[in-house]
């Protein structure tokens, strides 16, 4: 599965505020076509601390509907 993921691959700023609606508008189609098709998706953000992790889950949940997002944030791990 991780092979398809495309590495090293930049988008200037410019070029992504030109983008962005197009790419807001995909990405809710793309989650009604999910939820349609009753599949699931996990996306897992991880990171070093200060590396942004926050601001990427706060961009996800303002893009998308969020009446079908389960956010799940975890802190150090433990024994469990």
């Amino acid at each position: 599965m991780f092979e398809t993921v495309e590495l090293g691959r930049q988008l200037s700023k410019e070029r992504y505020r030109e983008e962005q609606e197009r790419l807001r508008t995909e990405l809710l189609k793309i989650q009604r076509r999910v939820e349609e098709e009753k599949l699931a998706v996990v996306i897992l953000v991880g990171g070093v601390d200060g590396a942004g992790k926050g601001d990427v889950v706060n961009l996800i949940n303002e893009w998308m509907d969020t009446r079908s997002i389960y956010t799940v944030a975890f802190d150090e791990l433990t024994e469990e």
